[in-house]
């Protein structure tokens, strides 16, 4: 292995004991549809996927819709009852 390589191993082990993972993104939820698919390699039908609100227009979602998560294999489906026509926009985290 060259040096760059075992760098690079050197700082993701430091990023993971900082808790710093790369299982996270950002996903739009739109009104015009019942469900948002959510799409990685790391997602099983045990994972736990987190949603974090980004927008306001989400955070009040958060208060007043229903929604929820369904993991499968490699996808997970985002079932929601969002109205009105402004995207809500969310943070998202796999674990597991």
């Amino acid at each position: 292995m060259h040096m760059r390589d075992w760098l690079a191993i050197k700082s993701g082990i430091d990023a993971l004991q900082d808790g710093r993972v790369n299982v996270r993104g950002v996903i739009t939820l739109c009104a015009s549809s019942a469900t948002t698919t959510l799409t990685n390699r790391l997602i099983g039908e045990h994972s736990f996927v987190a949603l974090t609100p980004r927008t306001a227009s989400a955070q009040a979602d958060t208060l007043s819709a229903a929604f929820y998560v369904v993991p499968g294999h490699h996808e997970a489906s985002i079932k929601h009852s969002i109205t009105g026509s402004h995207p809500r926009i969310f943070h998202w985290a796999i674990l597991g």
